[in-house]
């Protein structure tokens, strides 16, 4: 009897696993309803924040991006860092409405993207950039410019 009860769980016995593969792909359809209808539900019209708000500070090692907009979505928030620019893209909700934001922000000096964090609170968002190299910066916004550092200059003595 114990081979027959392993049949009905869908196990053919070969150990190859084609039971539980069986079994995955009946409940896949239930998990496309569910992401389905939680992205309908998240269909709220957005509006559009425009540049955002910002303040900076630094000392020697970071820059602080305080980003002032309120009641900021903590769920909502994506940003990406490179070694030259941040890119925002959050959602608020505020009196008007849920409003996105999105935006990329040119640093004036490199940035280190691993040492980078952001934490969200009631009153705004605070962006803590960590410089590449410890230094003062005579802006916090600058041109854009590649992620790929420059090439290295040619060595000495070649003429």
């Amino acid at each position: 009897g114990e081979v027959e009860r392993g049949e009905v769980d869908g196990d053919d016995g070969k150990g190859n696993g084609e039971g539980f593969k069986r079994v995955l792909i009946e409940e896949l359809p239930d998990e496309e309803e569910a992401v389905g209808e939680s992205a309908g539900g998240d269909l709220v019209e957005e509006l559009d924040g425009g540049a955002v708000p910002r303040n900076f500070r630094q000392n020697e090692q970071n820059v602080t991006m305080i980003v002032r907009v309120s009641s900021v979505d903590e769920a909502s928030v994506s940003i990406k860092y490179t070694r030259t620019k941040v890119i925002l893209d959050f959602a608020a909700n505020l009196k008007e409405g849920r409003t996105r934001y999105r935006q990329t922000v040119h640093t004036y000096g490199d940035i280190d993207p691993l040492s980078c964090r952001h934490d969200v609170s009631g009153t705004n968002m605070v962006v803590i950039l960590r410089k590449a190299e410890a230094d003062k910066w005579a802006a916090f916004e600058g041109a854009e410019r590649s992620d790929n550092p420059p090439p290295p200059p040619p060595p000495p003595g070649k003429r």
